[in-house]
């Protein structure tokens, strides 16, 4: 079984309403279009519809989110399955896009995307080149190296004092982009004490799993002085000069249990 699975997000600005002339052939075909892409090999996830962008102040803004096994497995269903007719005669109901529409990137197998995590992808997209973070058919990536085989012990000492800057996080995290959080490990012991404009004062605690993935609990402070506490699951990978990177999904466990997706990147020291 693949360590790494496929996801995408595709969005587009729709002629017309719904309900309209010019939509219509559309809608008619979407129910088998989405029976098909259920009914694909390699398919795994999708949002439940191809619907209007809750993100978006525009109504006629869809998006399509979705996970595939590997990239080949979505590239057969999108160019190669009796469905393919709808993708090439995407103008017939959709404008044709100015900028980037769709973004593909990895993701750990079993991890479900959220959609705020599509967008920013989408959006490094279209301020940046293609890369691993965020890519296109045309300038694919393969995924990430496979980690090593678990080994019961001892667990990999992959932490200690490592800096690890936020540069991306979705959802309501009371940590923006730019945070550090300098890392210690002990064993299989991780923990940090970190703080920020949006944050009076924070600290976490961790456990390291024979493959290198982190079990965190943290607490923190908001500006105004009330406890927040939550959860996050940390998936390490190593950059091509090899810095350490998080992918990492967090819940809030008080509140209004939100949640969302951030990336953490290692900071070389003299940065």
């Amino acid at each position: 079984m693949s360590y790494w699975h496929l996801a995408q997000i595709k969005i587009a600005k729709a002629l017309g309403p719904a309900d309209s002339e010019v939509m219509a052939d559309f809608h008619a075909r979407r129910p088998a279009l989405n029976a098909g892409a259920d009914a694909s090999p390699g398919f795994i996830w999708r949002l439940p519809d191809e619907s209007a962008d809750a993100t978006s102040e525009d109504p006629y803004i869809l998006v399509n989110m979705s996970v595939w096994k590997n990239l080949d497995s979505l590239k057969t269903f999108v160019y190669r399955s009796p469905y393919a007719s709808v993708f090439s005669e995407r103008e017939r109901w959709f404008e044709k896009p100015a900028v980037a529409h769709q973004a593909l990137w990895w993701i750990p197998a079993g991890h479900i995307p959220t959609l705020e995590a599509g967008h920013l992808r989408l959006e490094r997209l279209r301020s940046a080149q293609p890369t691993r973070f965020a890519f296109t058919f045309t300038h694919a990536f393969a995924a990430p190296p496979e980690p090593p085989a678990p080994i019961a012990d001892p667990v990999p000492q992959l932490y200690d004092g490592k800096r690890l800057r936020v540069v991306s996080n979705s959802g309501v995290a009371g940590i923006g982009p730019g945070q550090i959080f300098h890392y210690r490990q002990e064993g299989a012991r991780v923990w940090s004490v970190y703080h920020s404009d949006q944050t009076r004062f924070g600290s976490l605690v961790g456990s390291v799993a024979a493959d290198g993935k982190l079990d965190v609990r943290y607490q923190q402070l908001d500006p105004k002085g009330t406890p927040r506490t939550g959860k996050c699951a940390s998936t390490p990978e190593h950059l091509g000069d090899g810095r350490l990177r998080l992918l990492e999904t967090w819940q809030w466990t008080n509140g209004d249990g939100s949640q969302g997706d951030s990336v953490l990147e290692e900071v070389l020291a003299g940065e």
